[in-house]
């Protein structure tokens, strides 16, 4: 077993002892929030067992592990290098950011099939005893938040902000007759540059009920949230 190997084994234990000492904690909040930290959880040990069969094959993080199923180290492995080539071919799109700083400057709402989007509530960034090395930040991301709001306010797109733990998720197609669905979860934290954050996308034909799991999620989310 390589070092590479042993350790993000090592660190997925320590995951799931903290997952395992919190999940009380976590079961007294909203179910809203339940399912967004939960499927944060569930991103984290697919996506980390994936990555660890990957070394073991000799295979480079990115790797598609089964049809329907791939999982993306960061960003830069993502095989798309925009936004709007990801969607390319796709219908309508539910999104869920935290802040959606990188698309602050373009017209994606213009161009793209961006039908929902939910934000997390600029007002509910503050910094707290565990964050307070981050509060630099906090500016940055209210400023993104409202930028982005108008943006897609302005093409008419629905926003809401959400008061919950938000991990960024896009769902192509989320209602489609056909079946030809999929979703990007990416696992979002404070402490992980957004282009080194790790990510997994799934096909609804390979995995429909997972598929339909995120679609209710984001529609609880948007129940919770404030429409601005």
């Amino acid at each position: 077993m390589s070092k590479i190997t042993f350790a993000f084994i090592g660190t997925l234990l320590v995951g799931l002892a903290a997952i395992a000492g919190s999940y009380a904690e976590v079961y007294s909040l909203p179910r809203a929030y339940q399912q967004t930290i939960i499927l944060g959880w569930v991103a984290i040990a697919v996506s980390g067992f994936s990555f660890v069969i990957g070394q073991r094959q000799g295979r480079p993080p990115g790797f598609e592990q089964k049809i329907g199923f791939q999982f993306y180290e960061n960003r830069s492995a993502l095989p798309t290098k925009s936004l709007a080539e990801e969607l390319r071919g796709a219908n309508i799109v539910w999104a869920a950011w935290t802040t959606g700083n990188k698309e602050t400057d373009s017209n994606i709402f213009e161009q793209l099939p961006i039908k929902q989007l939910i934000l997390k509530n600029p007002d509910s960034l503050q910094p707290t005893h565990s964050t307070l090395k981050l509060k630099d930040l906090i500016p940055q991301a209210v400023e993104s938040i409202k930028k982005v709001t108008k943006n897609a306010k302005d093409e008419s797109v629905p926003v809401y902000h959400h008061q919950g733990p938000i991990n960024s998720v896009i769902i192509a197609n989320p209602e489609s007759s056909k079946k030809d669905g999929w979703a990007r979860l990416e696992f979002s934290s404070p402490y992980i540059e957004s282009t080194k954050r790790p990510s997994i996308r799934i096909s609804q034909q390979a995995y429909p009920e997972l598929f339909d799991t995120l679609v209710a999620m984001y529609k609880d989310m948007i129940k919770e949230s404030e429409r601005k």
